[in-house]
């Protein structure tokens, strides 16, 4: 068994210019860039994610996912504590 972890996937797309609301989440998050470019916006900095690339968003950090240029897929898996 899993032990009651429960972790959930869920696809973003945006589009050139396009950005998420300001988020904070209660779990860990894992961001898989798929397709395109991404910055992720904290209050304390702007990060960069191309294709390929992968970022850990500890619990409690507030942050937006917007499209840097052209389209942007995002593969977000929410995990437990």
């Amino acid at each position: 068994a899993d032990g009651g972890e429960r972790r959930r996937a869920v696809g973003l797309r945006l589009d050139a210019g396009d950005a998420t609301d300001p988020a904070v989440s209660a779990r860990p998050e894992v961001v898989f860039v798929q397709a395109g470019a991404v910055e992720v916006v904290t209050p304390e900095a702007i990060v960069a994610l191309g294709k390929g690339d992968t970022m850990t968003v500890p619990v409690g950090l507030e942050r937006t996912y917007r499209a840097a240029a052209g389209t942007a897929e995002l593969v977000i898996v929410r995990g437990s504590d």
